[in-house]
């Protein structure tokens, strides 16, 4: 039997780590199906388990050697030429990804028909000769999909897109709540090896993410500091890993929160820590549309976020949650606990969350209108 035809669409990144941006592309691969879309990738440690997992279930997965800028762009383009891609879709987790944001000068020089490009965080402020090489490259683009609202307008003024080729398309998760249970109104038993590190009671709150300031994990501790020093019960989770962990470990023991703020490390069972806890919180600097967020509207929770980026998209303040200003930790702690103190309008907050994911956020929705982009 001779082979089948290489597909007609192709993702690609060169991404370090698999993070929230890498799962976009896997959940946008599984809904095209491996005879529709393939996955061009850098052969990097961190993207390799994830490569390999793609490529035992099917997906056709083309790898990348690591190098220099200009050897990337050149193996780039000889790739693109072999494979022959109408739709070659780049997905930038950081704008200077995608070799600095040079990918479309590849696509461009080996005769791609139709050039997307996803920008996760176009927030990041302009960066001397990167911004530059990325302003080179950015008008080749034919359509520039931001995952928020809020950046459609900063898409085309401060990266240089074309106006008219910039699309909204908001973030989307898997329902992992299929039931459409709202778990604020029935909360899950923590998973005991969890449980059997809190002290004091109180509402659960739990923000998902790595462990790196641009999250605000700092913010949130002292915020919590401040419930501690207000005498208000309370469990703060942290779930995730990431480069600032030392840094969240020193400033919870320098605060005396042992036994109340714990860092529960990278975890399988996330969904369970959602249904277990009262409150979902992301006290972040930056964001584009975050995926934390969306999977706690998911599970029915109610929010309390900074409103940074696309957050007040998810988050419709008073309505399924409370926004505060970002690099405020005391209007942080009070949110908290207004919200803690509160159980009948955290259920009314969280079956306003579970009916705005039904509504907005949902995975396919997502698919549907990103491949209404590639012009299927």
């Amino acid at each position: 039997m001779s082979p089948s035809p290489p597909p007609s669409t192709w993702f690609y990144s060169d991404a370090p780590y698999v993070g929230g941006a890498e799962l976009y592309l896997q959940w946008h691969l599984e809904a095209a199906g491996p005879q529709h879309a393939g996955l061009l990738a850098l052969d990097s440690p961190g993207l390799r388990p994830w490569l390999n997992d793609l490529q035992s279930r099917g997906f056709h997965v083309e790898r990348l050697p690591v190098g220099g800028p200009w050897r990337r762009l050149a193996d780039l383009r000889r790739r693109l030429m072999a494979l022959g891609p109408r739709v070659l879709h780049l997905n930038f987790p950081h704008p200077y990804d995608g070799i600095y944001g040079l990918a479309p000068w590849a696509a461009r020089l080996a005769g791609v028909e139709r050039v997307v490009a996803t920008e996760h965080l176009p927030s990041v402020p302009a960066v001397g000769k990167r911004y530059r090489a990325k302003r080179s490259a950015t008008p080749l683009v034919d359509a520039a999909i931001c995952v928020c609202r809020a950046h459609q307008t900063l898409m085309s003024e401060r990266w240089g897109y074309l106006p008219e080729r910039v699309v909204a398309v908001p973030n989307g998760v898997d329902d992992r709540n299929p039931d459409g249970i709202v778990w604020a109104e029935r909360r899950h038993p923590m998973p005991v090896e969890l449980a059997a590190r809190e002290r004091g009671g109180g509402p659960r709150m739990v923000q998902l993410g790595s462990l790196d300031l641009r999250k605000g994990g700092d913010l949130l501790i002292e915020a919590a500091a401040e419930l501690q020093r207000r005498d208000i019960a309370f469990q703060l989770w942290f779930v995730g890993e990431g480069i600032d962990r030392p840094l969240l470990e020193e400033r919870i023991a320098q605060a005396g929160l042992h036994g109340r703020v714990h860092l529960a490390g990278h975890r399988r069972d996330t969904v369970a820590i959602l249904r277990a806890s009262d409150i979902a919180v992301l006290a972040s600097r930056r964001e584009g549309m975050p995926l934390s967020l969306l999977e706690a509207i998911c599970q029915g929770l109610p929010l309390v976020a900074t409103a940074v980026d696309g957050v007040g998209e998810v988050l419709l303040h008073r309505r399924n949650g409370l926004l505060v200003p970002p690099e405020d930790p005391r209007l942080l702690a009070w949110a908290l606990q207004e919200l803690g103190g509160d159980p009948a309008r955290r259920m009314r907050y969280g079956r306003a969350s579970r009916e705005h994911f039904q509504k907005h956020h949902t995975l396919g929705a997502m698919t549907r209108a990103t491949f209404t982009v590639h012009g299927r």
